[in-house]
């Protein structure tokens, strides 16, 4: 129970810069962003399947879990992408929990891909008290309870042989639930806005900096930048900060049609002073099925 209240001092400690901040954090959503942006799907010309694991202030009962799975595929002569996507995010005794369908457009644009997609699906917000020692069995707070609401979301990528970038608004919908008297805000309008680039360094080494961008209304903008540098297309290693605050290093590496990845966030703020860390891993299959499917993956 002493490390569920200070989990809550944690979370009230950066609550003005947290304040609406409900979806997932990502490190490594460069390895897969279908996770922030739905337009993402095919945009590849390929099969993709991915999962993501994140574990924040590892080591603390009650910690922000997060895992992610998502399916997607290039249609119809490469103009069309579609897919599945799931996610549980866990912290404490609530789950929230996200299926959703994913559709995207492709239009060839100067040697680029401009797509737009869009995602339909549902979250079901649960609480599971069982987690908790409550010593009033009937206070209206701490009674099991679930929620389901429809959320859809959308967005804009354009890639090109050196850079993608990405505009999305994956919950166009706020949800809200109640129960019992209170009103909960299960999560808010956050806009995107994604960018890479790749600068070539010699025949075999490459730079790869990139920015995300988060705004969510009534809160500061959340910046995250990265760079990581690349060889021969297969190993990747790099520094990313997350409002000039939070620190942690990236690494990636490219096995035939895998790709793995795995982010270490050093403590920053509240969490520094019990030294918690938060650690983040990812596995993409990335294969060509169709005829019409591109034959190599691409860098983006």
């Amino acid at each position: 129970m002493k490390k569920f209240i200070a989990l809550f001092v944690f979370i009230c400690a950066g609550a003005h810069a947290a304040m609406g901040q409900q979806d997932p954090l990502y490190a490594l959503y460069l390895n897969n962003p279908l996770t922030i942006n739905p337009a993402y799907a095919g945009s590849n010309d390929r099969f993709h399947a991915g999962v993501q694991y994140r574990s924040q202030w590892a080591g603390m009962e009650g910690n922000p879990v997060t895992l992610h799975f998502n399916t997607h595929l290039s249609l119809f002569d490469n103009r069309v992408g579609a897919g599945l996507m799931a996610v549980q995010d866990r912290i404490a005794d609530v789950t929230l929990t996200d299926v959703s369908s994913v559709f995207a457009y492709k239009l060839k644009v100067s040697e680029g891909t401009l797509s737009f997609g869009m995602n339909f699906g549902f979250t079901r917000y649960a609480t599971h008290t069982n987690l908790l020692q409550v010593r009033d069995s009937n206070d209206p707070y701490f009674v099991p309870f679930n929620s389901s609401q429809f959320t859809t979301g959308a967005g804009f990528l354009l890639k090109k042989e050196n850079y993608v970038v990405g505009l999305s608004l994956p919950r166009l919908i706020k949800g809200t639930v109640t129960q019992g008297p209170t009103s909960i805000q299960v999560y808010d309008q956050h806009l995107y806005l994604m960018g890479q680039y790749r600068l070539l360094l010699t025949k075999r080494l490459r730079l790869k900096p990139a920015v995300l961008m988060r705004y969510t209304p009534e809160t500061p903008v959340a910046v995250d930048i990265n760079a990581m540098i690349n060889l021969d297309g297969l190993y990747s290693v790099g520094l990313f900060t997350r409002n000039l605050s939070t620190v942690g290093l990236l690494a990636q590496l490219i096995l035939a049609e895998y790709r793995l990845g795995y982010a270490l966030e050093l403590p920053s703020g509240p969490a520094s002073q019990q030294r918690y860390t938060t650690h983040e891993f990812s596995l993409v299959v990335s294969a060509s099925l169709l005829k019409f499917h591109s034959r190599s993956p691409e860098e983006f």
